[in-house]
């Protein structure tokens, strides 16, 4: 491997991408546990839900490490494939006005991959419950799971339509600012 190639690769991890992959990640790791488990627990059957606070801590950490883990090597992956780093990839969706264009697109993406997050929820809180001995739903599995997941798939989807409308109105207002 010749040294070019060593050093773009080394441009296209540095410290600060790393940074950046771990914060994305963790964050929508945990808004991602805090939703699903929210769906699952107005889903469920007895209201209030009972629930024990260690096992469902301990399902959170889980989740929020998996979704870490699994988010920063896609985003190494796919910073690997285009040989571009993250940011680099931003700045050419802001520069060809993707992040304004796909608001609704994005939004419906979340929405179908809330199911995703909602199964990593739920091996979470088993994997939990083996190392807890504790049950996270003291009641045992009386969850409404079509509830649980269309409720899963709304508070993703319109978080996620949020934060994009928002992005994208960042994007517009400084384009706009830069061309005054």
């Amino acid at each position: 491997m010749s040294s070019t190639t060593d050093q773009s690769k080394q441009d296209l991890i540095g410290q600060e991408e790393v940074a950046r992959w771990l914060v994305f990640s963790s964050f929508w790791g945990f808004i991602f546990h805090i939703l699903s488990f929210l769906s699952m627990l107005i889903s469920h059957r007895r209201q209030p839900a009972p629930v024990n606070a260690k096992p469902a801590l301990t399902a959170m950490a889980l989740h929020t490490g998996a979704f870490t883990l699994g988010g920063s090597l896609f985003s190494a992956y796919s910073s690997f494939k285009r040989g571009k780093s993250g940011v680099q990839n931003v700045r050419d969706r802001i520069a060809d006005g993707t992040v304004e264009r796909i608001v609704v697109v994005r939004a419906i993406g979340a929405a179908v991959g809330a199911v995703c997050s909602l199964l990593l929820a739920v091996g979470s809180i088993k994997v939990a419950e083996q190392i807890t001995e504790e049950k996270v739903f003291p009641e045992g599995d009386s969850i409404d799971w079509g509830k649980a997941t269309v409720a899963s798939a709304f508070s993703i989807g319109t978080v996620a339509a949020a934060v994009g409308q928002i992005a994208a109105w960042i994007v517009k207002d400084t384009r706009q600012s830069i061309k005054a």
